[in-house]
């Protein structure tokens, strides 16, 4: 199988999305509704300044107040649609969509959501130890401060790439270290590659908030396969390879 780059993937995530945009748009457009509602309630001082316009009253109003327990409970409804989301973008990858039941209930489960939980731990842990000395060294005037932040940021940012499916092999059944394993094994000889992919990801957001918001709608989606995609050619043990665009229920 020919080695998968990133503009095969986004080339590929294309196609996928024009074959049925409107329900792709849709559940999107029904994940990003659902995470704002959600926002919203959970830091509600930070709406209604929003509400009432802007950056002015932003600068001047005191620190918003965030509730505790709607934080929780904002974590939570984050953390399942991201899995819905990963899963929903998988499954029409592989061609493999039946409905939203399905992906609940194989992609939204406590065991899932304990695995992303402890990622997003370790994750956080990780640029804790690299960031905060740099960090604290600049607080402190230290001359040397932005270098060790630097090396610290570019450190980060090698982990990061290297565990980025990380989420995804949850998803494929991995227990946790398994998941940490095979990402950092198989994305050794795509770091160029996912580089790129990111970069492309960035450039297409970019794009969809020029074209007046509206093509962000668009972009999302797009971003999503073309990550599964990449995912799924070079990551997963199994890669099966739809013969034709993808057809959605």
């Amino acid at each position: 199988m020919k080695k998968i780059t990133a503009s095969r993937a986004f080339s590929r995530a294309w196609e996928i999305f024009k074959s049925n945009p409107i329900q792709h748009i849709g559940v999107f457009l029904l994940a990003m509704f659902v995470v704002g509602i959600f926002n919203s309630l959970a830091n509600p001082n930070m709406s209604a300044l929003l509400m009432r316009g802007g950056m002015d009253n932003m600068t001047n109003a005191p620190m918003p107040h965030v509730s505790p327990l709607w934080s929780i409970v904002n974590f939570i409804i984050q953390a399942i649609v991201y899995l819905f989301i990963l899963g929903y973008s998988l499954d029409v990858v592989r061609n493999n969509y039946k409905g939203f039941s399905q992906i609940f209930s194989k992609y939204v489960t406590l065991k899932l959501f304990l695995y992303y939980f402890m990622f997003s731990i370790l994750i956080g842990l990780i640029a804790i130890i690299l960031l905060l000395p740099g960090f604290m060294m600049i607080l402190s005037k230290s001359g040397s401060g932005s270098i060790i932040l630097l090396i610290g940021f570019i450190v980060f940012l090698y982990i990061a790439i290297r565990l980025m499916f990380t989420n995804y092999l949850f998803l494929d059944g991995h227990d946790f270290a398994d998941a940490i394993k095979i990402s950092w094994q198989k994305t050794k000889p795509y770091i160029g590659e996912i580089i790129l992919l990111i970069i492309l990801a960035v450039l297409v957001m970019f794009l969809g908030i020029l074209a007046l918001f509206i093509g962000i709608f668009v972009a999302i989606p797009v971003v999503y396969f073309a990550q599964a995609v990449f995912y799924n050619e070079a990551v997963a043990d199994e890669a099966p390879q739809p013969e034709t665009p993808t057809s959605l229920e």
